[in-house]
């Protein structure tokens, strides 16, 4: 006795599809926490004398889908209390835009920024900018796929 398919082949398809769309979602949701986490992160806990308030407001993030923007937060969209500057925000825009197209070929991508060109040498000074942010960005993944049952090692 052998089997014979009676579903339709476009049920099927259509069924297929709607399990990429969902992980799809899915995988969008993720990084979006995840970049709005680090977001809070490195500007809630930045060690440093904002005294123009630009670099605390030029800490953005952005999801690329295939180099597509499908996410995007910006210090004066956060809420969290703390100043923001237009001309932090501008440039967190445009560092988002620039480094966006350099992550085309990348199916999911989470970009954190601090826009700021003087941001990598208050770093170097020894002040938290980006580094606590990124240092959950790799727990939080880490946790993430070991939750899902993926194994993980050491980068």
């Amino acid at each position: 006795m052998g089997i014979k398919l009676t579903t339709p082949k476009s049920e099927i398809e259509g069924w297929f599809s709607k399990q990429a769309a969902a992980a799809d979602r899915a995988m969008i949701s993720l990084l979006t926490d995840i970049g709005l986490q680090c977001m809070i992160e490195a500007r809630t806990n930045g060690d440093y004398m904002d005294q123009t308030g630009n670099l605390r407001s030029s800490i953005g993030f952005c999801v690329l889908k295939r180099g597509r923007v499908v996410k995007q937060m910006l210090a004066d969209a956060l809420g969290d209390g703390l100043p923001v500057n237009r001309e932090g925000i501008s440039v967190s825009r445009q560092t988002l835009s620039r480094l966006a197209s350099e992550y085309a070929q990348e199916a999911y991508c989470v970009i954190i920024v601090a826009g700021m060109s003087y941001a990598v040498y208050v770093e170097a000074r020894g002040k938290n900018v980006l580094t606590s942010a990124e240092l959950l960005a790799e727990r939080v993944v880490r946790q993430t796929l070991g939750e899902l049952g993926f194994k993980v090692g050491k980068s």
